[in-house]
Parts: structure tokens; sequence; C-alpha cells
């Protein structure tokens, strides 16, 4: 099966096959040559129930390995109801745009290409969704699949599990409120066709998530936030399970490094959107960019001194990058404020309920 370089309109599957398609799990791929095969293997694993019809998607986000192939002679080997789409335009947000428009269902599942999902998965993203009909968003229980078990450091969870996509809050299901709650991960996110549509190809959400060369995300954060203002339901729900794959070289400084400083560009703005600050005019963003910067030149300052003098010196580099990133993020914000504004009038304008107005308070 050959991907699908850029079509004109969406392929509305259910519509073809004359009969309605329950849930369409969407993966999103970049270079998954290597690893995309484990949630491909778990989805022909797949407990469903008679009468209940899925459909599988695959992006493939201008990939330049044999990710395409692949996926095509897997879907073909293990009888997957696959279909392969091209989107030409590098970022996840991209992906999960095109994801949206191909979509043949009402429901919507993003498993990340390195995941592993459990048996009943299909069966329980359909069961929860239509037994909450106010749920916009719904985020699974995201456990840990080490490639070396021993590779694991002893301090894991406080360095490493808040960067890896792993997000684990017991065994009962239960609605999330922001900013008190912490967000689900990307991982696994699953909700309205419609909704996510919305949100990544009307309001085209400022961050464009992973792309090549960046560990920046956000995108995910970014749809949840929105569809929170809007009034639909965040929900994490643990019956949704799930394992995410954890190559060796993920548990290095340098992987984490590299995390904390790519994902720093988008803080600002899910600080706005989470409710954590009050939305800003474009002179209080120039002014927050302004203090980043003076925190940038604080630590080129500080590197010249001998790092042996104290830990933190010697993690100078580290601080000038991350200070860059962050101050890129206000930045952004005040070019860009315009572009906010549009996303609560947007916000406004698709309100799904009154129930969840925030009360905004001061950037400290």
């Amino acid at each position: 099966m050959d991907a699908v370089k850029e079509p004109e309109t969406r392929t509305d599957v259910a519509l073809a096959n004359g009969a309605s398609i329950d849930l369409t799990v969407a993966i999103c791929a970049y270079n998954s040559e290597k690893r995309i095969g484990l949630v491909l293997e778990s989805l022909a694993r797949q407990q469903v129930p008679a009468g209940l019809r899925w459909e599988l998607l695959v992006i493939d986000n201008a990939s330049k390995d044999g990710t395409s192939k692949l996926v095509a002679d897997m879907g073909a080997r293990l009888g997957l109801p696959l279909r392969l789409v091209y989107e030409g335009t590098p970022g996840l947000a991209n992906a999960r745009r095109r994801a949206t428009l191909e979509a043949g269902s009402d429901l919507l599942s993003f498993p990340d290409d390195d995941t592993v999902l459990s048996p009943d998965w299909i069966m329980q993203c359909v069961r929860f969704l239509r037994e909450h009909p106010d749920a916009g968003i719904i985020g699974a229980r995201v456990q840990p699949l080490f490639e070396d078990p021993s590779r694991k450091p002893p301090d894991f969870e406080e360095r490493f599990a808040g960067l890896l996509s792993l997000y684990d809050k017991g065994d009962e299901s239960r609605r999330l409120k922001f900013p008190e709650d912490s967000t689900p991960v990307g991982a696994g996110m699953s909700g309205r066709t419609a909704l996510f549509r919305l949100v990544f190809d009307e309001f085209r959400t400022m961050n464009v998530g992973r792309a090549p060369g960046s560990l920046s995300g956000g995108e995910d954060l970014e749809a949840m936030f929105i569809a929170y203002r809007m009034g639909w339901e965040i929900w994490y729900v643990p019956s949704l399970s799930l394992r995410h794959f954890i190559p060796n070289e993920r548990l290095t400084e340098a992987y984490r490094d590299k995390w904390i400083i790519d994902t720093a560009s988008c803080n600002a703005l899910l600080a706005v959107l989470a409710g954590h600050c009050r939305r800003g005019t474009a002179m209080g963003w120039a002014w927050q960019w302004l203090s980043m910067k003076c925190l940038v030149l604080k630590y080129r300052l500080l590197g010249l001194l001998p790092g042996r003098l104290h830990p933190k010196l010697a993690r100078c580099a580290f601080y000038q990058r991350y200070y860059r990133s962050r101050a890129k993020g206000c930045r952004d914000l005040a070019f860009n404020s315009g572009a906010v504004d549009r996303i609560f009038e947007l916000i406004e304008n698709h309100r799904h309920s009154e129930g969840n107005k925030r009360p905004e308070i001061e950037c400290s």
C-alpha cells in the first residue's frame, strides 16, 4: 500500500462503506521505521467486540526512511484496517491536523508511534467516550517499557518520568481541573474528532510540536487547555492503558537537557491557556523577553568563572540555552499577541458550556 500524497479532501470511509465507524486510531509517524512495529502489533492483538468497527490511520509526516513501506507491509500481514496518508509539512501538530481531516469516525485516538496498547484499548476508548458525552479529551495511564530495565536510573521518577510522556494517577477515573491537576500526556490522548479538528485545523495551534531536530512539544497540551476553556471535560482514564517504549539513549543527561531547553519556548503560551498567568499585551511579553535575555547574559558572565567553584557554574551553558528558549517563547507572544487574542475569541465562539470559566492571576 503506497502513501497517499496530499489528498485534496477527507476520505470518508464511513460513507464509502455504507456503515459507521466507531473509532479512528491515528498514529503520527516521523522516521518511525525502527519503532512503529510495536504499536502495530498491539493493534493487531486488540480484543474488539462484535459489531464495533474501527479504522487505522498512519500519517507519514515527511519521513525520510522506510516508514511507509514497513507500515504497508505490516498492515497487510497483520490484517489491519489501514489507511496510509502522507503529510509533507513537518511537525506533529500538522500530522494531527491531517488525521482529523482524514478520520472517518466521530471518535479519534492518538497513540504514539512507540507505544504498546492494552488489548482492550479500542473497546475501552469507545465505551468511555460514549458513556461520558461531555468528555472532550481523555488521557490514558501511560507506563514505561524500558529497552533495558537494568539501565533505569534509581531517581528515574524525579528526573526522567515527566519528560518521557509517562502519566499514572492511580486506578480511579477522574475528571481533571486545571491548573490544579497536571495534564495528561499526548501519548494516547483520545476524544471527539470534531473537537480535535476544530483545535488543529480552525484554531491552528501555535505550537508545532515535535519536528525534525527538536524535542519541543506543547501542541497536545494546547489542545487540552483550549478544549477545557471551551467547556469540555478532560478526564484521566486508567482503563485506557498503554506502555511507552523508552530506549536507552533517552535515559541520559544530554537527552534530558535538550528536552528541557526545547520545550521551554512553549511555556509562556501554555501558562496563559492553563490559567497560571494573565494574557498579556505585546509590551508585557516584550518585557518578559527582556528579562529572559538578562538571565542569558547573567549565565554567560558566570560561565567565565571556573565551574569547580559551584555546581551551577558548571551548568552555565545549559542555563543560557534554557533562558534563550524561554525568551523565544515570550518574543513569539509579543509579535503574535493578535494570534493569542484570536484563540480566545474562538474559544468564546465555540464554548461548549459555561461551567469552567477560571480566574486569571498575574504572572509573577
